[in-house]
């Protein structure tokens, strides 16, 4: 009975000592980072051809393909020759999912509005006009409806609104980071 009692007060003295913590410094994980936009650099502009990175969309008008750059705006093709697209421009257009075009009028979602484009000839851009989508957006506020969310099982440092609009993730080194995306 005594070895079972002495047997008893070991693992009892095991677990106890397992459950005790030490601190051995910050701990180091690889996770991501938030990509931000400042909430000020939210124009709409028509700019160089770059490359498709993560697309959404498409949307093909007359002779012109549109592929929608996920939060970011569309890419503008010249498909004339449908095998060989040539890529022609870039519409910056920060938190942009959605477009539709109608009788030369190119209808996007930025940043909590609804806005209208002419686009005659995808040279010029010119807003005709935007409507709020609901809430007003105010610097002290991320729209999250339109953030990308960060990738499925991996810890993320959060998002402070007052840095800027989310636009995307990027892979980091963290240390000590208290939000975790899971699986």
């Amino acid at each position: 009975m005594r070895n079972f009692l002495s047997l008893c007060g070991f693992f009892a003295l095991l677990v106890a000592l397992n459950a005790c913590t030490y601190d051995d410094g910050p701990e180091i994980v690889q996770g991501y980072r938030p990509v931000y936009n400042p909430l000020d650099i939210t124009g709409i502009a028509l700019q160089d051809a770059q490359p498709v990175r993560y697309p959404g969309k498409i949307y093909r008008y007359g002779a012109y393909l549109l592929i929608n750059e996920y939060n970011r705006g569309i890419h503008l093709f010249d498909n004339k020759n449908p095998a060989s697209p040539v890529p022609i421009g870039f519409i910056h257009i920060l938190g942009n999912r959605e477009l539709a075009i109608r009788d030369n009028v190119l209808y996007v979602d930025h940043l909590n509005h609804l806005v209208a484009l002419s686009i005659d000839d995808f040279n010029t851009l010119v807003k005709i006009g935007s409507t709020p989508l609901g809430k007003e957006l105010d610097p002290g506020r991320i729209m999250t409806s339109n953030m990308p969310p960060p990738p499925k099982g991996y810890y993320f440092d959060c998002v402070d609104p007052l840095k800027g609009y989310v636009t995307g993730w990027e892979p980091a080194t963290l240390e000590n980071p208290s939000c975790y995306a899971p699986k």
